[in-house]
């Protein structure tokens, strides 16, 4: 491994962007250097959950109680102590880390609840993790820093951000979810659809990556923040092989075909992996179908609303279109074939 290869690769990902599909393709399980995490990382989904259990998943962080605020603050801090633990193993391993996350599971709740209610609707100051003292003796948040964490902790990352065309991973996430949660896939409350905002939408993979690329000066496709769009990653081999020189990898653990698997599960999480799994589980190889190419909306936008019904179908087009301009700009700057 050359010695300037990344030691910690923050991997933010989306639902339905082929995240899962690029962790077989780099083998990440049977790559030498790199420390195993199920499913190479989800530390903070159980977050998710918890706000979903506590009710709090769009009730406005301003109307938390104390012990809402304590049972969140808490759970995120414990997380966060499980990624430095993962990270003080790999040390003494002398291995790289690949922690994959959903973009929206680092944002924090001021910033989430101001993407829903507007900024003047949310007083709650911004909410930083206890980042340890290793990080720098400073703890500062800098303009566009709207994760959990200090601008000294990002910095100890190297992130690769994966997009999918959001004509394509939008509905394949809604499809999935009323799977999961055994739901009419006609029916959509106020709520949930305030939940869909953020989920379907590109705003903190954008964010994040307009907030690294200047932090770390981009100044080319192949300069750290690196992006992705899972159409390059289906159908050019050679984005896969970059990649991996990038990270440091050993590119005799890269796989382009494999046999049908099972991806191991976790727990109360069982079936919801199953189900975010189950394409490539069944594969034994890239699926060239899954490309985008050159989606008409218009044209889709029909489908939908035949598939998922009148109301459903709108929502799905307008958080397509209104997600267009994001992955348009964030794949503008995505690494290419030479």
């Amino acid at each position: 491994m050359a010695p300037s290869s990344p030691r910690r690769i923050l991997f933010v990902s989306h639902p339905r962007s082929a995240s899962n599909l690029l962790v077989r393709m780099l083998g990440l399980d049977e790559q030498p250097k790199v420390a195993q995490r199920w499913l190479h990382g989800y530390f903070y989904i159980q977050m998710w959950f918890l706000a979903d259990k506590l009710g709090l998943r769009t009730k406005n962080v301003d109307d938390w109680t104390e012990h809402e605020r304590f049972e969140m603050r808490k759970g995120y801090q414990e997380c966060f102590n499980k990624v430095e633990e993962h990270l003080a193993d790999a040390e003494k391993e002398d291995k790289i880390v690949v922690d994959k996350e959903h973009s929206y599971y680092l944002l924090e709740p001021a910033s989430q609840f101001k993407f829903h209610f507007g900024a003047d609707k949310v007083s709650e100051p911004e909410w930083m993790l206890d980042i340890p003292e290793k990080y720098g003796p400073n703890k500062t948040r800098s303009e566009g820093n709207i994760t959990l964490f200090s601008d000294e902790y990002l910095d100890s990352w190297k992130p690769v951000i994966l997009i999918r065309h959001p004509a394509l991973m939008f509905p394949s996430y809604y499809r999935a979810m009323t799977d999961i949660l055994k739901m009419e896939s006609r029916e959509i409350d106020e709520g949930l659809k305030k939940d869909l905002d953020l989920i379907l939408s590109l705003y903190c993979s954008r964010n994040l990556y307009d907030w690294y690329a200047k932090r770390l000066g981009k100044s080319d496709p192949e300069s750290w923040p690196i992006l992705l769009d899972a159409d390059d990653v289906i159908g050019t081999p050679e984005i896969v092989l970059k990649l991996s020189d990038i990270m440091g990898l050993d590119r005799d653990s890269l796989l382009f075909t494999w046999g049908e698997a099972t991806v191991e599960t976790n727990g109360s999480l069982s079936d919801r992996v199953k189900r975010m799994t189950s394409t490539l589980s069944a594969s034994t190889g890239v699926i060239q179908t899954k490309i985008a190419g050159d989606l008409d909306i218009d044209v889709e936008a029909r489908k939908w609303r035949e598939e998922f019904g009148e109301e459903v179908g709108m929502h799905m087009e307008r958080w397509v279109r209104a997600a267009m301009p994001d992955y348009e700009y964030l794949r503008e700057q995505r690494l290419r074939p030479s």
